[in-house]
C-alpha cells in the first residue's frame, strides 16, 4: 500500500475555519480597544478644557453669578457652559452685632474680610458616535463681598 502525504480537504476547511474565527475575534478586540482609546482621549481633553474654564473664574475679580457658554476653536465639536451660583453671602449687619459664626472657637472676623461662597460648574459637551456626551467639573470659590471692595476703595 502506498502512503498518502498531505492533508485532506476536510482538514484544510476546518483549519481555515478555526483561523478565520480566531482572526475575527482578534480584529473585534482591536476595534473595541481603538474605540475605547478614542473615547478616553475625548474625556481627557474635556477634563483639561473644563479645568481651563474653571481657572478663568478662579482668578477673575470680582466673581459674579450667572452663566456663559461658547466653543473651543482648537477642538471642533466641543462646547462649554459655565454656571456660577452664589451659595452664601454673610449678613454684615449680624457680624457687626457680634452674632457671626466662629470657627473652632476662634473669631476670625477681625482678620478676614467678609467673603462670598460661590459654586462653579463647567460642562463640556460633544457628540460621539451619534450620542451626546458630556463632562462636568465643579468647585467652590471664596471671594470678597462687593461691600469689601467698596471698603478697599475708601482707603
Amino acid at each position: 500500500m502506498r502512503r498518502k502525504s498531505g492533508f485532506l480537504l476536510i482538514e484544510m476547511v476546518v483549519a481555515f475555519s478555526v483561523v478565520a474565527i480566531a482572526l475575527g475575534a482578534i480584529l473585534q478586540v482591536i476595534s473595541h480597544s481603538i474605540r475605547n482609546a478614542n473615547a478616553a482621549r475625548k474625556v481627557q481633553t474635556a477634563s483639561y478644557l473644563a479645568e481651563e474654564k474653571v481657572w478663568d473664574v478662579l482668578f477673575e475679580e470680582p466673581v459674579a453669578e450667572g452663566w456663559s457658554d461658547g466653543d473651543f476653536p482648537n477642538h471642533p465639536g466641543m462646547t462649554w457652559t459655565r454656571e456660577i451660583s452664589l451659595l452664601y453671602r454673610p449678613n454684615l449687619e449680624e457680624e457687626e452685632e457680634g452674632r457671626a459664626t466662629t470657627i473652632g472657637g476662634s473669631d476670625f472676623r477681625e482678620k478676614l474680610p467678609p467673603t462670598d461662597l460661590f459654586h462653579i460648574r463647567v460642562y463640556i459637551n460633544w457628540m460621539e458616535q451619534g450620542q451626546k456626551k458630556n463632562f462636568e467639573l465643579a468647585t467652590y470659590r471664596l471671594a470678597p463681598t462687593p461691600e469689601s471692595f467698596d471698603d478697599e476703595l475708601a482707603f
